[in-house]
């Protein structure tokens, strides 16, 4: 899916729906992979970061997996 996602991107291919494609690398660290990008060795992030959006997101309390991605999937905090 990926795969054809940077293809697509690359040769201008446009549907007639408009698609929101998340992609989200449980913990991930932003800094590393900002660096490893300007060091070429992500070439696919940074086609994806470039074409698209890289941000780091806020964590909720408490900071583990199944609360913070559900919080992100439904707007609301773990409470």
């Amino acid at each position: 899916m990926i795969g054809q996602l940077i293809r697509n991107m690359r040769h201008g291919v446009v549907g007639k729906v408009r698609r929101v494609v998340v992609v989200g690398l449980d913990g991930l660290d932003p800094e590393r992979t900002r660096r490893l990008i300007g060091e070429g060795q992500l070439p696919h992030l940074e086609m994806l970061a470039r074409n698209g959006c890289f941000s780091e997101l806020k964590t909720t309390l408490p900071p583990i997996s199944p609360v913070a991605w559900s919080s992100f999937m439904t707007g609301t905090n773990p409470g």
